[in-house]
């Protein structure tokens, strides 16, 4: 599981090989150990629908057996789910708290694993002081349980409320804090995600050249949900860079890796990202039908935060097809005019 390629494929294919024996022994620890394995290598392939109902089975597995870590590793991971999955972000959201009165009471580490995605879950819906309250509540618990990773993780989720704030800055802030951690505790497989996550935030404020860099050496091997994130903010970076081949390359990779998952997220974060490539190339046309793309996706998810992204980059696609048509018009007339003007001076001779 420390290696995110072959390291979780292996992991994966022991799990799927040991998993009916221990369904046949009756090994509840067993059972919900290996569904947990299979649920992660699902998740990273985007396959969250997939992924829910092998958590189901690991909670089941670790209640029976009583095993707290399995409990909040199969809690935490439903809550990843529900935010990144197919289920709209409204029940997503009581799903979660009811998670939460049934596992949580008297059980700090469930409450800090559920806490971080439903404090995402809420910055999606706008309700920021439910958000805060919710990472507030986790980092409590982080100290009380000198919880290590969390050193990593809680910044991440920090990061994550931040850009649906639209505040990329401080976004950037907690993924270097998240970064450092990583090398601290030898979190290899974290790494990757964070670079991506970094590089957008970088992205959206503007530094081209910082996150072009936070990308090199993060290319190769990704599942499908990660390889469109990269070749998202790839196509982003090319573009930027006035590279419009590169870019188109990008692009294609990116929706074949967004449409072998069921992430409206990814799908519409992928639809995002091509709406301001097209825009950065001076294609204002092709970013308002991504855009109009991507906010379809939002909508469909109940993803505020993203719907109001996607609308303000239409908007700006908007103005700018307004203005191509009018410098349209204009060279119209004015060729018009020179053609008249001509005509009348030929006339007079």
């Amino acid at each position: 599981m420390l290696d995110p390629g072959p390291g979780l494929r292996r992991a994966a294919d022991a799990a799927r090989a040991a998993l009916p024996l221990f369904e046949a022994a009756g090994d509840d620890l067993g059972t919900a150990r290996a569904c947990l394995r299979l649920a992660q290598e699902r998740q990273l392939a985007g396959r969250h629908g997939e992924a829910e109902q092998l958590l189901r089975r690991a909670l089941d597995g670790a209640v029976r057996a009583d095993a707290e870590p399995e409990r909040a590793a199969a809690l935490g991971a439903v809550g990843v789910s529900l935010w990144t999955g197919p289920v709209p972000v409204p029940e997503a959201v009581e799903r979660c708290r009811t998670l939460l009165a049934r596992h949580g009471a008297g059980r700090r580490t469930v409450r800090l694993t559920l806490n971080c995605p439903l404090a995402v879950l809420f910055a999606l819906q706008e309700r920021w002081a439910q958000a805060r309250a919710c990472l507030a509540e986790a980092e409590r618990l982080a100290r009380e349980l000198a919880f290590a990773e969390a050193e990593v993780f809680l910044p991440v989720f920090r990061a994550a409320v931040h850009s649906a704030a639209d505040r990329p800055g401080r976004a950037v802030e907690e993924l270097r804090q998240a970064e450092r951690a990583c090398r601290g505790l030898g979190a290899a497989g974290l790494r990757g995600p964070i670079a991506r996550d970094l590089a957008r935030a970088l992205l959206d404020c503007g530094d081209t050249a910082a996150a072009e860099d936070v990308l090199t050496g993060h290319q190769d091997g990704l599942p499908p949900a990660d390889a469109a994130d990269l070749h998202g903010t790839l196509a982003r970076v090319a573009a930027l860079r006035g590279r419009p081949d590169e870019c188109a390359e990008q692009l294609r990779r990116t929706r074949t890796a967004a449409g072998e998952t069921d992430s409206p997220v990814v799908r519409a974060t992928a639809a995002l990202d091509e709406a301001r490539a097209a825009l950065a190339l001076g294609d204002p046309a092709r970013a308002s039908a991504a855009a109009d793309a991507a906010a379809d996706l939002y909508a469909a998810k109940g993803h505020v935060a993203g719907r109001r992204r996607a609308a303000a980059v239409a908007a700006v696609a908007a103005r700018a097809e307004r203005a191509a048509a009018a410098r349209t018009t204009a060279a119209r007339t004015t060729a018009a005019g020179t053609a008249a003007a001509g005509t009348t001076q030929e006339d007079q001779r």
